[in-house]
């Protein structure tokens, strides 16, 4: 029994000092707020913000930078302690470029690394954290400004310096912590093409054959939404069939101003007792609907009619004799009356 109580009181220790350890090197995280004690690290986001999550990730590159900014004496944080300027070196960013290809998430996470060994003294070393404005086509950039507030103590372990919290907030919002989160919008647009079967002579159970090529820059990616609504990626360049049966539709996502789209109604056994008109492409050559996105989406219909005429053949055979025989009869009455009349 004793020693059944021993091995218990054992373990009990040995998940206490495990516990303890564990707090040691616990770091807490919540809305512009981190601390545990020697923190290395923390990150920061990226995101690009679509319209609709059919949009294929585009090919970008973010980058982001660090200033000092001036702090007027006497500056503090909420419980009242002194901020100063921040040490350049003392705090970096892990790459300074953030790197988006087609089939990557929406959001990245990006680093911010502390050298302690900077640190001239304890204290709040305050930081300006912004990102770089592109020009690439289709985004509106994040121009949001951070405050990243380090706080720095004493190393009483290894000496020097430690990092055991920081706080971080929009500039234009000091009273509010927030994560540091740039957030890109990324417009782009889509072309959807629909297959119309009409006419009381129409298959409405036939499918149509189609090719779709969109014309962008050199490995951009679509996403094809098709009848089934499965989705395919499409590069730019390529030319893609498909199929569409009555009242059926496809969309392609992710197009922009530089990109141009050609859809063509392909020729099959029995189609050309059909006859198909285009609506809603900016330019048409035969069967082939051409066009842009610039200004907005575009919606395509290509109706397919097959008609019989009226049987109005057997008018239009006899119809001469009909009018003579008409007549015959017609003078053989007035004839027949008025032989009738001369006899009395």
């Amino acid at each position: 029994m004793k020693h059944n109580l021993l091995k218990r009181l054992t373990k009990m220790i040995l998940a206490g000092t495990m516990i303890v350890a564990m707090l040691g090197m616990n770091v807490s995280a919540a809305g512009g707020h981190v601390e545990g004690s020697h923190l290395e690290s923390i990150t920061f986001k990226a995101t690009i913000a679509v319209e609709n999550e059919n949009v294929p990730t585009p090919e970008v590159t973010f980058k982001y930078s660090k200033a000092l900014p001036a702090v007027p004496s006497g500056t503090t944080d909420a419980n009242g302690a002194p901020v100063y300027r921040g040490v350049f070196d003392a705090v970096n960013f892990d790459q300074t470029r953030i790197t988006f290809a087609p089939g990557d998430p929406l959001t990245k996470e990006g680093t911010i690394t502390f050298n302690t060994a900077k640190f001239t003294h304890v204290g709040i070393y305050r930081y300006l954290i912004k990102q770089t404005a592109g020009s690439d086509e289709g985004f509106t950039y994040d121009t949001s400004e951070y405050y990243l507030d380090v706080y720095v103590g004493n190393d009483e372990t290894n000496g020097g310096y430690e990092v055991y919290a920081v706080n971080s907030f929009k500039k234009d919002a000091p009273e509010t912590k927030a994560d540091i989160e740039f957030v890109n919008e990324y417009e782009s647009r889509y072309v959807t093409f629909t297959n119309i079967n009409r006419g009381n002579m129409a298959n409405l159970g036939m499918d149509f054959e189609y090719y779709v090529t969109i014309n962008g820059p050199e490995g951009k990616t679509y996403t094809l939404i098709d009848k089934n609504n499965n989705a395919r990626t499409i590069t730019a360049g390529t030319r893609t069939w498909l199929s569409l049966g009555n009242k059926e539709s496809a969309t392609i996502y992710g197009l922009t101003d530089e990109d141009t789209y050609t859809i063509e109604s392909t020729d099959f056994p029995g189609k050309d007792s059909y006859v198909t008109t285009i609506t809603g492409a900016d330019r048409t050559e035969g069967l082939t609907a051409y066009g842009d996105v610039i200004g907005g989406s575009d919606s395509v219909t290509f109706t397919n009619v097959k008609e019989l005429p009226p049987a109005t053949g057997i008018v239009l055979t006899y119809g001469p004799y009909a009018v003579l025989i008409a007549g015959a009869v017609l003078l053989g009455v007035l004839f027949l009356r008025r032989k009738s009349n001369s006899d009395f």
